[in-house]
């Protein structure tokens, strides 16, 4: 779902306030006094996750709910330990998105507020940047997260365009000027990392291990 839809439903459902960055969110917290907060990270470093940890810990009482891109098991444990309300990863389906802004508005409404849980010690995962991401490495991350994910099968260079929402002219244009090398290269570097990760773990021949992360012929490997 689009970022613009996303804020139209807010909308339909909340009198909304937009901050852009930690310090004008703290102060808008203090101003609207907000009955819900909605931390909108495309992908989280690990001062952004601090710092709606410390307005969690401030605000205990205030339901979160967290959007981004980044899809990690240690993420969403620390979300959870952390007391975010639920953690949606984007895109978002309308359907689940109108979903929990009904049920957040529910608690909203409610006489009372909600009762504030104990919050947990949660340590930000240490995978994440410690600082925010170039927004043209921000850009082209879905590809890097699809070779990833891929690297061991045929991968497709329009398959990776497409994850980031680019043409491959486009992505291959992109990539080249954000990377120094080729979409090509990149993948050929992934693969041979994890190759010689897998000759000094494990006891595979060297024909196993290169089909193992992708190689699929003499040729590519001899090429490489």
């Amino acid at each position: 779902m689009p970022e613009a839809q996303l804020r139209v439903l807010c909308a339909s459902h909340f009198e909304v306030a937009q901050a852009e960055g930690v310090g004008q969110a703290k102060a808008e917290i203090e101003r609207v006094k907000p009955s819900v907060l909605c931390f909108d990270f495309d992908y989280p470093d690990q001062d952004r996750l601090l710092a709606m940890q410390a307005t969690k810990q401030a605000h205990a009482r205030l339901p979160i709910l967290m959007l981004t891109h980044e899809h990690s098991e240690s993420l969403a444990v620390w979300a959870f330990r952390a007391r975010v309300w639920n953690y949606l990863v984007k895109p978002v389906a309308p359907e689940e998105f109108s979903e929990n802004l009904n049920a957040l508005a529910s608690l909203g409404n409610r006489a009372s507020p909600p009762r504030s849980a104990q919050l947990l010690s949660a340590a930000i995962p240490s995978e994440l940047p410690v600082q925010p991401i170039a927004p043209d490495v921000a850009r082209l991350q879905p590809s890097l997260q699809y070779v990833t994910q891929h690297y061991h099968e045929k991968v497709s260079a329009t398959a990776a365009a497409k994850s980031s929402g680019l043409t491959r002219f486009d992505f291959s244009r992109k990539f080249r000027a954000t990377f120094g090398m080729t979409f090509r290269e990149y993948l050929l570097r992934v693969r041979i990392t994890e190759a010689r990760r897998l000759l000094t773990e494990s006891d595979d021949s060297v024909t196993a291990v290169a089909f193992a992360v992708g190689f699929t012929s003499m040729y590519d490997i001899l090429t490489s």
